[in-house]
């Protein structure tokens, strides 16, 4: 799927204002495309956060690394909680200046907060 985006990018855009991501590899084919001038903006976009992503420790923190390095590098990394920004920067040992980047943007509607309609 990445290999299939990023040749798709090159070969059908001359360039895209951003390019919105969902998972680490995504992104990296997003920075790719921004260090190629095919891109202006990449936004990386992450749902869940795990201490442990996969069992295997190398490819735990391959992963770990990935991340890192694309929420660090994107233009702006938007996290569904502040919980992912925290437990991020404390595993990966981020100065303030790393998160210069990370914003909170909740997915999902909460009807019943404020709205009245379930209280």
């Amino acid at each position: 799927n990445i290999i299939y985006s990023f040749l798709w990018s090159l070969k059908f855009v001359k360039k895209w204002y951003l390019y919105y991501v969902a998972d680490s590899l995504s992104a990296l084919v997003g920075l790719t495309l921004r260090s190629l001038g095919r891109v202006d903006k990449v936004v990386y976009y992450c749902m869940d956060y795990y201490p442990v992503r996969f069992k295997n420790p190398v490819l735990n923190g391959l992963y770990f690394k990935l991340d890192s390095f694309c929420a660090k590098n994107a233009d702006e990394t938007w996290n569904v909680t502040q919980a992912i920004i925290n437990a991020r920067a404390k595993k990966m040992n981020w100065k303030k200046t790393d998160l210069k980047n990370q914003y909170v943007v909740p997915g999902g509607v909460w009807f019943y907060k404020g709205a009245g309609w379930f209280e």
